[in-house]
């Protein structure tokens, strides 16, 4: 239980409601309240770890509806075309500020009038407000909530998915509110494998070959493949928590290798996901893996693990608005964080491969051999996706680059700024012409622009 001098103050609240009388009317609740989570990040760009959830008691919110209502009146002028009138608040229903929102009709309805930028402007128009929690609408739920609980977005996604999960029948795979774990139990015929067979790396290993031979393959083939990868996957969820890998190396050999299967394994099951940036994004947020009893998405895996705890290169402008520059990828206390490394290492990025034609090939990396491959796989990739031309004027170069420095520019300098001339040191690094190019860009005299070339997102199995 929470008490009211307890809650956060954060701006963006999404009120939902448990009915202990009706389980099923409560489970249909979370769902709504977390694809309506998913809508404030997708859409606003404010991570459900910003967002406060209040949980409310059904019963409580029947007796103060009308109160609710009334104070809805009071602050209805909510700076957007779309204006949610006492009568047609439901639940759940996110409020900007003390500016009831709507739920997830309105949230579609006004992204089909004016488009992502209306929730944005809507946003930021209300962070010029004096917040106030007990203000308004949210005066009267603050005074029910004495008896509810409040916990942050993420923390209520996570819950929420883990509860469905329980209450979810045994399927191939298993889909719960978009977040698929490909390796559910179904399909597994080692269950009474020992532990010590269930080695992460060599299960990972195993994958890995298994999903190479995806391309290319008849329906009933396909269909078996599928079978097999899900029996080998399904060992994950007996290998020790990642946290307890205490070799560097080691864990992070195995987390390119699993990244790498997680991809080619979700495309196999679902297929490429749209080209549009929603849909990736979705991709990469909701598959993943049971790893000793801890879902690891894509994301999770890259920014959570890989890249140190860092923030997701999506947490832009309007997120610091709203709430200041972000530190870290996992909300503090997630135990998740203690299997992050302990440094960026910059070369991962050449060899994570997301399944864009313009991603690195994929390779299984070794622990004993990782710098080496590394190394390798980095200088390939640079060398592969890097032009550079001297102008006219002598000293003075224009340099094409892969996106992938412009998006992760922090994780190539020393200093974590992301510095051009820093970024240009690094790719000087692993060129291979005859240095003098090199050279020329590692020079302080030197002169030159950046350009970056388009990303192919084309996916394929």
């Amino acid at each position: 239980m929470t008490s009211k001098c307890d809650m956060p103050t954060t701006r963006v609240t999404v009120v939902t409601v448990i009915d202990d009388a009706d389980e099923a009317r409560t489970q249909r609740c979370a769902s709504a309240t977390v694809r309506l989570i998913e809508l404030v990040h997708v859409r606003a760009n404010i991570s459900p770890r910003y967002v406060r959830v209040l949980c409310v008691p059904a019963r409580e919110l029947t007796e103060r509806l009308r109160d609710i209502r009334a104070a809805m009146a009071l602050k209805s002028n909510v700076p957007s075309r779309i204006n949610v009138t006492p009568m047609d608040l439901t639940f759940p229903c996110v409020f900007f500020n003390v500016y009831a929102m709507g739920g997830e009709k309105e949230f579609e309805k006004l992204i089909k009038m004016d488009g992502p930028a209306a929730v944005s402007r809507a946003a930021l128009a209300t962070n010029d407000d004096v917040f106030d929690a007990h203000d308004g609408a949210l005066d009267v739920f603050n005074r029910a909530f004495v008896i509810g609980d409040v916990v942050d977005g993420e923390a209520y996604v996570r819950s929420a998915r883990r509860s469905m999960m329980e209450r979810t029948p045994s399927r191939t795979t298993r889909r719960v509110d978009g977040c698929l774990v490909l390796n559910d139990d179904v399909g597994s015929t080692s269950g009474d494998a020992t532990k010590d067979s269930y080695a992460p790396e060599q299960v990972v290993s195993e994958l890995l070959e298994l999903l190479r031979s995806a391309d290319g393959e008849h329906e009933d083939a396909l269909k078996e493949l599928k079978s097999k990868c899900a029996t080998v996957s399904s060992r994950f969820r007996s290998a020790p928590p990642l946290r307890t890998i205490v070799d560097e190396n080691m864990r992070k050999s195995f987390l390119v290798n699993l990244y790498n299967a997680a991809v080619k394994h979700a495309i196999l099951i679902h297929g490429a996901p749209t080209n549009s940036s929603i849909a990736r994004a979705r991709f990469y947020r909701h598959n993943g893996y049971d790893v000793g009893g801890e879902f690891y998405s894509l994301d999770d895996i890259e920014h959570g693990l890989l890249r140190a705890d860092a923030p997701h290169p999506s947490s832009g402008a309007l997120s610091r608005v709203f709430f200041g520059r972000r530190r870290n990828y996992f909300t503090p206390g997630d135990v998740r964080a203690r299997a992050a490394m302990e440094t960026r290492d910059a070369r991962i990025h050449f060899a994570l491969n997301c399944g864009a034609t313009s991603c690195p090939p994929v390779r299984m990396y070794d622990a004993a051999k990782l710098n080496q491959q590394l190394d390798l796989a980095a200088r390939a990739y640079i060398n592969a996706t890097t032009r550079v031309r001297e102008t006219e004027k002598p000293g003075q170069y224009v340099v094409e680059l892969s996106k992938l420095f412009k998006w992760y520019a922090s994780d190539f300098t020393d200093d974590g700024r992301g510095k051009a001339r820093d970024v240009l040191r690094f790719v000087a690094r692993f060129l291979t012409d005859d240095g003098a190019t090199a050279h020329a860009l590692d020079q302080p005299t030197s002169i030159w622009r950046i350009t970056y070339a388009p990303y192919d997102w084309t996916m394929s199995p």
